[in-house]
């Protein structure tokens, strides 16, 4: 009976985290795109580059998430776009279970009645974290992140490994936390003067200072640099800016719906009292210090650009371990209180996910669109594909974009210049005095350079109206205008530098239009090929 009991509360778990995986709407996939054309070149080619004129680049944050994808493309010969849908899934999923399994040990462990049911509210609450589902919608690296965090965490504070082919596999396990995310490098060498403590850091410690050694060292041989691409393209001049981004990115997230996790992050030393068990007290209270000082390696950052939690994401779990360990070892009168503290939080965010559901499949007059396969993004390979067919007779011909990220995936053989900086080490490395948020555009230089196309804005879906139609004056004068077809506005002095450079211009797909800015020297040659061009 107990055992058909389990299978249903892991069943529970796991459609719980699928359900929010599923009703979870991304900030942007953009950057999923960018790692699938590092994919494809690591796996038909050996080598990471953007373009292939260029020098090699990371524009990717997590090298173990473009391995484990690269792997998995290389192996299963499927489509690139479910590959990365799926592992992130598979890995999303994977965080609840981890939890549902940790909280079953931790409860056994300390010989609890009902472990089952603590195992169960640990893994629905994992699973549909507000943070966590943020992150895994954008299809990277953070449920992947998340998951090896918490488990590098796990085995330090509560199982501390005395065999020594454990210890090995500890330092095999920091390791791919350092390769998950940059922050991964705060993350292991604080485990590791935890392990200090313990007195059982030699073998775990010996390998991972080996294998962070070699790794930054081939880093810094092949980019240039120990950082990813992508970290210099959002850091400013000043880290007052980041940490300002940061702390509000963190207030934003505070009053959204994922507040109650972060309500107990704030104020989970207030339980350290209530431990009967010194050595659990002491568990609680590292693990409740390791969720701060992830919190603050977020708002170091900057936080992200994009609303939601992604970045919360691993600082939050390792919060909602500690909620767990705290219901488990305090004494009755404090675990109640932890448990009415732990069943709220699960209680809110049931009742979100069911409101999510319904709106999604029920409510929602669109069709659920799951990017199981290019052909969910055929309008956006439509665009991309005529845009580059304008094009073919232009040798060396650029197209420069600010928000298409996926034209890159699309047509690989044009060359795409990313104005953002996250595939461009120039622009990533230029000197910002301002904040840094959606990337180090400058559209004046970019206008210098000349590219023959240019992509402008977020707005990037077929549009109903046909930019070509109107002069690029008249759009940015006109701020419906520049809002339906960029999606924001300029500077005058970069609306000057645009329009002395191009035209406006667009290509009829899906039913609609695709909207881009065209080099007036051109914009002639294009119009007959059934390009709608303004007249230059």
């Amino acid at each position: 009976m107990f055992a058909i009991r389990r299978w249903l509360a892991l069943l529970a778990t796991i459609i719980t985290s699928v359900l929010h995986f599923l009703t979870t709407a991304p900030g942007s996939i953009d950057d999923a795109f960018i790692l699938l054309v590092y994919a494809r070149h690591l796996v038909h080619g050996g080598a990471l580059y953007y373009n292939q004129q260029d020098l090699p680049v990371d524009g990717f944050t997590s090298p173990l998430d473009l391995l484990i994808k690269s792997a998995v493309m290389r192996l299963s010969h499927a489509d690139p776009i479910s590959v990365t849908w799926w592992v992130s899934l598979i890995l999303h999923v994977g965080v609840a279970l981890f939890g549902f399994h940790l909280a079953e040990w931790l409860a056994r462990r300390q010989r609890l009645e009902s472990p089952l049911v603590i195992a169960t509210v640990a893994g629905l609450v994992l699973g549909s974290a507000q943070a966590l589902g943020d992150g895994s919608a954008f299809l990277l690296e953070t449920p992947l992140w998340v998951l090896l965090g918490l488990a590098a965490t796990s085995v330090v504070l509560f199982a501390p490994p005395v065999q020594p082919t454990a210890q090995v596999a500890l330092g095999a396990l920091l390791i791919a936390v350092l390769l998950a995310r940059p922050e991964g490098l705060a993350l292991s060498l604080m485990l590791l003067v935890l392990l200090v403590r313990e007195r059982r850091w030699l073998i775990a410690g010996s390998i991972f200072t080996v294998g962070a050694a070699v790794y930054y060292f081939w880093h810094i041989h092949k980019f240039g640099y120990w950082a990813p691409n992508t970290y210099y393209a959002k850091t400013s001049a000043s880290r007052w800016n980041e940490l300002r981004d940061g702390l509000q990115y963190v207030a934003d997230f505070a009053q959204s719906r994922g507040v109650m996790s972060l309500a107990w992050l704030v104020f989970a030393p207030l339980a350290v009292r209530g431990f009967l068990d010194s050595r659990m007290r002491q568990r609680f209270l590292l693990i409740t210090l390791l969720s701060w000082a992830m919190l603050g390696v977020a708002i170091y950052s900057g936080g992200d650009c994009y609303s939601g939690g992604r970045f919360l994401a691993l600082a939050l779990a390792l919060a909602t371990v500690g909620l767990v360990v705290a219901v488990i070892h305090l004494d009755r009168r404090s675990a109640r209180f932890a448990w009415a503290v732990l069943s709220v939080q699960l209680g809110v965010q049931m009742v979100l996910l069911v409101v999510s559901v319904i709106s999604t499949f029920a409510l929602s007059k669109e069709p659920v669109r799951v990017p199981l396969s290019e052909r969910a993004f055929a309008c956006d390979r439509a665009a991309s594909v005529a845009v580059a067919n304008l094009l073919t007779d232009r040798p060396g011909a650029v197209v420069a974009q600010t928000d298409f990220q996926r034209m890159k995936y699309f047509v690989d053989e044009q060359y795409v210049r990313d104005l953002s900086g996250l595939n461009d080490q120039r622009i990533a490395h230029r000197r910002v005095d301002g904040p840094v948020v959606w990337g180090k555009h400058e559209l004046i230089e970019a206008a210098r350079m000349r590219p023959e196309v240019m992509i402008l804005g977020h707005h990037i879906g077929a549009n109903a109206r046909a930019m070509g139609h109107f002069s690029l004056a008249a759009v940015f004068r006109d701020e419906a205008l520049h809002s339906d077809f960029f999606g924001y506005g300029v500077a005058p002095p970069i609306a000057e530098a645009l329009i002395a450079a191009y035209v406006t211009a667009s290509v009829p797909v899906c039913g609609g239009y695709f909207n881009f800015l065209l080099r007036r020297d051109v914009a002639s040659a294009l119009r007959p090929l059934g390009t709608v061009v303004t007249e230059p």
